[in-house]
């Protein structure tokens, strides 16, 4: 599984994002029948097609992923770790994507809150 989202990532950055967004699905499908959907590799597979859709400007799609990510992180880690921290990052740059810079902030303040 490992291997979809390593090429789905290399991929990403070679422009090729069709075949990153099918690495990415592929790698989520397993993790699924795999881990079930309480999985920190399931939360993965969300963060990395969330970033795929931010970058395409499908805001929205992101948001649903990297908001899925991170009730899934929460339940599996608790609210005080680094891989919610990450989400809180990643769902603050959306954010300020979209313009919202006063709710980017909140979002930012939690990452730090939780990295000090």
């Amino acid at each position: 599984v490992g291997n979809y989202s390593d090429f789905g990532r290399l991929a990403r950055v070679r422009g090729k994002l069709e075949a990153a967004k099918e690495m990415f699905e592929n790698a989520l499908k397993i993790n699924r029948q795999v881990y079930g959907e309480s999985s920190h590799n399931v939360a993965s597979n969300f963060i990395d097609l969330g970033r795929l859709a931010r970058g395409q400007g499908e805001l929205e799609t992101a948001k649903d992923m990297f908001e899925r990510a991170l009730e899934i992180d929460t339940k599996v880690f608790g609210k005080n770790n680094q891989n919610v921290a990450s989400d809180y990052t990643d769902i603050g740059r959306l954010l300020w994507d979209q313009g919202q810079l006063e709710a980017a902030k909140e979002m930012f303040e939690k990452a730090r809150d939780i990295n000090i």
